[in-house]
């Protein structure tokens, strides 16, 4: 297995004017799962740990409480042009969404293939309610910026 060296960067842009600039460092996903090392034998499986070598959890910048409208989401906890900034609206009918964070990463190669996952190994509210939609794109030849797409499931 080849060590890669990827670079990530945040910005600020003027689409999304709330200052954060503080991103949330990428972090092992596999350490998203924790207890007690002798109940979760599968952690030291080389199988598992082969799949999850190179897996990273890319953390939330905010706490935002969605609720699901008709038309739209709305929040108690942030201001409409917050979501407005933050978040995208792909499809109102069968609820899909992407949150949009400013984050990019670059390969130090010219190409290495990147794949968004939905989070296997969390379980709070938003994996309980919402699919992550996978996507996969070349961060040596392409630069932009992440999306978290989303659908909320039915329930």
């Amino acid at each position: 297995m080849v060590d890669e060296i990827v670079y990530y960067g945040v910005t600020n842009s003027p689409n999304r004017p709330h200052g954060l600039i503080h991103s949330k460092e990428p972090t092992p996903a596999i350490k998203e799962f924790v207890g007690d090392a002798n109940e979760l034998r599968f952690l030291k499986c080389p199988a598992y740990k082969d799949v999850m070598h190179n897996v990273f959890a890319m953390p939330s910048w905010f706490s935002l409480e969605l609720f699901v409208n008709e038309d739209n989401l709305s929040s108690k906890n942030a201001p409409q042009d917050f979501l407005d900034n933050y978040l995208t609206t792909h499809s109102t009918k069968y609820k899909v969404y992407a949150i949009e964070q400013s984050t990019m990463f670059i390969a130090q190669n010219d190409s290495l293939v990147m794949t968004q996952e939905p989070a296997t190994m969390t379980d709070n509210l938003f994996t309980q309610s919402c699919n992550v939609i996978s996507g996969t794109f070349d961060i040596g030849k392409h630069f932009r910026m992440l999306s978290c797409a989303f659908y909320i499931k039915e329930k």
